[in-house]
């Protein structure tokens, strides 16, 4: 995120919201801050993927969920509906803003990409999210390999990943999150890939975020 725009990283989200205010922040956008209650929000989106939707719509430890369904979704400003796959339609009854948005590869990487045999790996809550995006560029996608979420790359594991890579003639490929993480004496050797997420109706987004970004008079 901060090679796109300036970003705090704070244990204390007050005290980061604070500090980013200190530096003139005039809007904080906070990453996965939908429980998070120190900070007034003026605006509440809640991403659904619409591979996963909510799981068996249960509360940890039985399901994926940190609250009740209901209540969660009373609490939002908007929805926006995620996919980098065709899925059925989303089953959701609200009368909340629903924004439909697609995942897909940044262009001038699948070019760069095309005819050439990938070894891909990701360390995400769901990687299969990420090798479905390369293969729905029609990328040859020959070999997989999931890491657990927030993964930390040992370099043992990178020389395995591209050992094996060498061995059959194929290029690592990775998540831009996840190259970030990478030791830097092997971020020359592996590819990050972009991804785009594109609005099905983009003035219905304006809208939604035009009371927020207005400038200040």
């Amino acid at each position: 995120m901060a090679h796109y725009f300036p970003t705090w990283i704070s244990a204390n989200r007050y005290e980061g919201a604070q500090q980013a205010i200190k530096k003139g922040a005039d809007i904080i956008l906070l990453d996965d801050g939908l429980q998070h209650h120190t900070l007034k929000q003026d605006l509440k989106i809640c991403v659904l993927n619409t591979t996963q939707k909510f799981g068996n719509q249960h509360v940890m430890p039985l399901g994926p969920l940190r609250e009740n369904l209901k209540k969660g979704l009373e609490r939002v400003d908007a929805l926006v509906a995620l996919q980098n796959t065709p899925t059925p339609p989303l089953a959701l009854t609200t009368t909340k803003p629903l924004l439909k948005a697609k995942i897909s590869l940044n262009a001038a990487d699948c070019r760069a990409l095309k005819k050439k045999a990938l070894f891909a790996f990701a360390g995400l809550a769901h990687p299969g999210k990420f090798f479905d995006t390369l293969r729905l560029e029609n990328l040859n996608l020959e070999k997989t390999q999931a890491f657990p979420d927030h993964y930390p790359y040992s370099t043992n594991d990178l020389k395995t990943l591209v050992t094996e890579a060498q061995k059959h003639n194929r290029h690592l490929v990775t998540t831009e999150k996840d190259w970030v993480r990478l030791p830097k004496e092997f971020q020359d050797q592996i590819l990050s890939l972009r991804i785009n997420v594109t609005f099905q109706n983009h003035a219905q987004l304006d809208d939604l975020l035009a009371p927020f970004l207005k400038e200040k008079k």
